[in-house]
């Protein structure tokens, strides 16, 4: 089984990687007489991620460390002074059981664990790894899972920063102006990322009536003088 590994250790990975027969007993491991690979002691652990406030930085700083999700608790909310867009419970210094509320750049509320769990190979002072994310069931493979796996990366390709941009070109080419310019596809990527332009739409993010209005509506789309130009 393979998945890619998000290495945090400070050894020289290349080297051990190329070469890890050689490099398998200094991590407390042995070579396998009967395939000749290497079996070392793995163990993983869940520390702390943030000491400090001053550690958060920005809401996507906490969005791309604090990768562990966490439920939505009843308990009152603190504003993290000096961040906007993050919150935390329970009040007072950061520990493992902080739990951080951050909203994104497309208004979406989440909830994230102060903790990082690694994966340690060789014990103590061996190489280690972010744990990777997994919805399958080591034992038992289930539709479930699957259904849940797949939910995940289509939620993550709709929400990706690309998303409207990417939707914005297609539709301009098809809608309104074959070769778009960068203001044009920002503003009808807008539309889409906030749901409002000029009174249309829902106002909710990915609202496609608001985003055609921005295609059709905007100065650029309507200029006839574009028309005698094969480009467009």
């Amino acid at each position: 089984m393979f998945f890619r590994a998000d290495w945090e250790s400070d050894n020289n990975l290349d080297e051990f990687l190329s070469e890890y027969q050689t490099g398998c007993t200094d991590l407390g491991g042995f070579i396998d007489p009967d395939d000749g690979l290497c079996q070392c002691y793995v163990g993983v652990e869940s520390i702390q991620l943030f000491e400090s406030i001053s550690q958060l930085i920005s809401v996507k700083n906490v969005l791309s460390k604090a990768t562990i999700g966490a439920f939505k608790s009843d308990e009152l909310l603190e504003d993290v002074p000096g961040f906007e867009g993050i919150r935390m419970y329970p009040k007072g210094e950061l520990s493992t059981d902080t739990v951080f509320e951050v909203i994104d750049d497309n208004g979406r509320k989440h909830f994230r664990k102060n903790i990082v769990s690694r994966v340690l190979i060789g014990g103590e002072g061996g190489l280690k790894f972010r744990n990777p994310v997994s919805f399958f069931s080591i034992s038992e493979f289930t539709e479930r899972d699957a259904r849940y796996e797949l939910d995940a990366a289509l939620e993550h390709f709709y929400y990706h920063q690309n998303m409207a941009p990417f939707l914005a070109k297609r539709l301009s080419q098809r809608f309104a102006v074959s070769n778009p310019s960068p203001r044009y596809i920002e503003t009808a990527a807008t539309a889409f990322r906030t749901g409002l332009f000029e009174g249309f739409g829902s106002g909710e993010y990915g609202c496609l009536k608001a985003t055609i209005a921005a295609l059709l509506l905007d100065r650029e789309a309507q200029d006839d003088t574009l028309d005698p130009d094969p480009t467009q």
